[in-house]
């Protein structure tokens, strides 16, 4: 066999060799396509919101404060109203509320607002079961309504601990949570840069539901459990 025949054997091996090496490479890339497509529609099936849940986002502050006859008492004819009868976020908020008909579950860090406070007690002479989770450090804040709250019978705890209770979300009949960075004090309507997450996903109010439950039997003052804690609780090293 000259060595023209031997070249052209060895250079068909060669190229049959690589064809062989890249239908293999791309059987094998075309596998692991398949498996991370399939791994990330398993992700995505998971994680996914519920189809047909609600999903509102509210942002504060609010450029007017909301007239408490426009907004939930039937309706203002005021002449000389100096509040406005527009829709606000702060009217949405109240409006959520409002629409308590079972409970209500408030846990936040403080209340200052008489508005929030007048709707807490509306919700409650209606009819629902109302609890309100405070921190009890807001207990000496200016234009706290702790006291209002408990003569009017609303059941009110708070943490007793030099930690903060630094919630601020409301569960209303067990079915939607109103949670974000919102105070419930006038400042946070009008004048903070504020959020709030309004949502009926169940994946993401039973674990609210769980969080009050727990704080609700920890706080209270007959047989309340300590909440666990590190002994160390700098940061530094």
């Amino acid at each position: 066999m000259n060595s023209w025949k031997i070249l052209k054997i060895t250079l068909s091996v060669g190229i049959a060799s690589e064809l062989l090496h890249f239908a293999y490479k791309r059987r094998l890339l075309q596998r692991f396509i398949q498996f991370f497509t399939s791994k990330m529609k398993s992700l995505d099936s998971q994680h996914t919101p519920l189809p047909g849940h609600l999903y509102k986002v509210l942002f504060f502050p609010d450029k007017e404060y909301p007239c408490k006859l426009y907004a939930w008492k039937g309706g203002c004819d005021r002449t000389d109203c100096g509040y406005t009868h527009a829709e606000t976020n702060f009217k949405v908020f109240g409006d959520y509320l409002y629409s308590a008909k079972i409970s209500l579950d408030v846990c936040v860090y403080t209340i200052s607002s008489s508005v929030l406070c007048d709707i807490i007690l509306d919700v409650h002479r209606s009819g629902a079961a109302v609890r309100v989770i405070l921190d009890d450090e807001s207990d000496n804040f200016t234009g706290s309504i702790h006291r209002r709250l408990r003569e009017n019978g609303v059941p009110l705890r708070t943490d007793k601990s030099s930690f903060l209770m630094h919630h601020k979300f409301v569960v209303i009949d067990g079915e939607t949570i109103m949670n974000g960075s919102f105070n419930w004090t006038r400042y946070a309507i009008t004048a903070n840069n504020e959020n709030v997450l309004i949502t009926d996903n169940p994946q993401i109010v039973m674990p609210y539901m769980e969080e009050f439950e727990k704080l609700w039997r920890c706080f209270d003052p007959n047989c309340g459990i300590p909440i666990e804690r590190p002994s160390h609780h700098s940061d530094r090293r």
